[in-house]
C-alpha cells in the first residue's frame, strides 16, 4: 500500500505538505520557483521533484498524506520519476532535431519533374556533311582540394545552446572538434552544441553521486573540484545549490579538457 500511495503522490504534482508557522519562510524558499500555497488547507507545496527531496530532508515539512516512515520510499520514487522525465525530454529533443534534419534534407532534394522539361526552342540547325575536324581539347583548370572538415550533423544550434556553451567556456574550435569524438554519443539528432550539453547533463548525475559517496580516488573526475567542500552523504546528495556549483565546475573542466584535446595536448577522459 505504501508503494502505491507514494507513487501516486509523485505522479500528481503539486506536492503539498504540512509545516509549522515558524518554518514558513524556510519552507517557502525550499519550495523553489514552482512554490505554491493552498490557502484552504494551509499547506505549502512545489511542482519540482528536486525541491520535493530538499523539503523532505529538511525535516521542516512533511508530505500531506504520507507517513513519516515512508519518506525514504517517497524520495526514491521522486528520483526515479525525475530521471524518467529527463529521459523523455532528451528523447523528445532528439526526435525534434531528427525531424528538422529531415526537413532540411527534403528542401535540398531535386524535383524529378524538372528532368523531363522540354526545351522551349527545338534545335533546327542542319548537320554539316563531309569531314569534320576534331574539336580542340578544352583547357582544364586544376582544382585545389578543399580542406577536410569535421562531420557536420546539419542540425543548427538554438540561441540558448550557443549561450550556454559560451558561458561554460566552450570555444567554437572545440565544439567543431567534438563532432569527431565518438565517446560523446550519437550524432545527427542534435546540434554540435546540443551534443556537448548532453554530456554536461551526464556530468550532473556524476556530481550528485560524488556528493553522496565522496570518492577519494585522485583519478575521479570530480576529485578536488570543490575548493571548500562540506560534509558528504545523504544531505549533500539533496543539496541543490551545492550540486549546481559542482556541476558547473565539472562542465568547465570538461570544456578545458575538450580544448586541450582539440589541440592534441590532452588524452585524459573528458568526464
Amino acid at each position: 500500500m505504501a508503494e502505491e500511495i507514494t507513487r501516486n503522490y509523485v505522479l500528481r504534482p503539486p506536492y503539498y505538505g504540512r509545516s509549522t508557522f515558524a518554518d514558513r519562510l524556510a519552507v517557502k524558499n525550499l519550495c523553489g520557483p514552482t512554490c505554491c500555497y493552498d490557502s484552504v488547507r494551509k499547506l505549502w507545496g512545489t511542482k519540482c521533484e528536486d525541491a520535493l527531496q530538499n523539503l523532505i530532508t529538511s525535516r521542516k515539512w512533511q508530505p500531506f498524506g504520507i507517513e513519516p516512515e515512508w519518506n525514504s520510499r517517497l524520495v526514491r520514487a521522486a528520483r526515479e520519476h525525475r530521471n524518467q522525465l529527463e529521459t523523455r525530454w532528451v528523447a523528445d529533443q532528439e526526435a525534434r532535431a531528427q525531424e528538422a534534419q529531415r526537413l532540411i534534407e527534403a528542401s535540398y532534394a531535386k524535383s524529378p519533374a524538372s528532368w523531363f522539361t522540354a526545351k522551349s526552342t527545338p534545335n533546327t540547325k542542319r548537320v554539316k556533311t563531309g569531314p569534320v575536324s576534331a574539336p580542340k581539347p578544352k583547357e582544364v583548370t586544376p582544382k585545389v582540394a578543399a580542406p577536410i572538415a569535421s562531420t557536420i550533423t546539419g542540425v543548427l544550434p538554438t540561441p540558448n545552446e550557443e549561450k550556454e556553451c559560451a558561458d561554460l567556456g566552450f570555444s567554437a574550435d572545440a565544439i567543431a572538434f567534438s563532432d569527431t569524438l565518438n565517446e560523446l554519443g550519437p550524432r545527427g539528432t542534435l546540434s554540435r552544441e546540443g551534443r556537448v550539453l548532453r554530456w554536461c547533463v551526464s556530468l550532473r548525475s556524476g556530481a550528485r553521486e560524488h556528493l553522496f559517496i565522496n570518492s577519494t580516488n585522485a583519478d575521479d573526475f570530480f576529485h578536488d573540484l570543490e575548493v571548500d567542500p562540506g560534509p558528504y552523504g545523504i544531505e549533500a546528495y539533496f543539496d541543490a545549490e551545492r550540486l549546481a556549483k559542482l556541476t558547473r565546475l565539472a562542465c568547465v573542466k570538461f570544456a578545458d579538457r575538450l580544448a586541450l584535446r582539440c589541440q592534441g595536448l590532452e588524452l585524459l577522459p573528458l568526464g
